[in-house]
């Protein structure tokens, strides 16, 4: 699947080196999240949650290509941030319509699970559509995991509908379900 490599990977480092003299803690850079390229002038749409308070934001393909980001907006509200990496030739994903997304819908999820270096692809369903105030979520079956927040929610046809935001981990024995937006 194509779409699967315009999904990146975020670091974060929470120490900025021109802070003071001192040498910086290692390791300076974390996995954090991913993220999803939306527009070929290097617009990357991922989790507000994700970035925090990061200091620096780095971007990694799958092909481990790397470049500094900068954050653009923030939608607190629906815990979505917007970044600008200065590069060129970066393909967009496609843009689905997430007003569309319907319940047993087959989705696509993914991103760099447990902050590891290669991307992970996790098929499932649309198992609930809920409306919070102005904010249309939906809850999947697919397999979200920490790393996977930012990450881009594909449809069928390998439009993004959604972002990964949140999983909620029930008691032991049930099956942990992915929130996105």
């Amino acid at each position: 699947m194509k779409t699967l490599l315009l999904v990146l990977a975020l670091l974060l480092s929470t120490v900025d080196c021109g802070e003071t003299n001192e040498r910086p803690p290692l390791p300076l850079e974390k996995p954090a999240g991913s993220g999803v390229i939306v527009h070929h002038d290097g617009y990357v749409l991922t989790a507000h949650h994700v970035i925090g308070h990061a200091k620096r934001i780095t971007i990694v393909t799958p092909g481990e290509f790397r470049a500094p980001a900068v954050l653009v907006s923030v939608d607190a509200e629906h815990d979505l941030a917007l970044l600008k990496v200065e590069t060129v030739g970066l393909s967009e994903a496609p843009l689905g319509y997430a007003g569309a997304v319907k319940l047993d819908q087959e989705v696509i999820a993914v991103g760099f699970q447990f902050g590891l270096r290669e991307t992970t692809i996790t098929r499932g369903h649309v198992a609930a559509v809920r409306t919070r105030g102005v904010q249309r979520v939906f809850q999947v079956d697919a397999a979200v995991n920490p790393g996977n927040s930012g990450g881009a929610i594909f449809n069928r046809q390998g439009g993004v509908v959604g972002v990964s935001t949140a999983k909620i981990t029930p008691p032991a024995g049930s099956v942990a379900e992915g929130m996105a937006c």
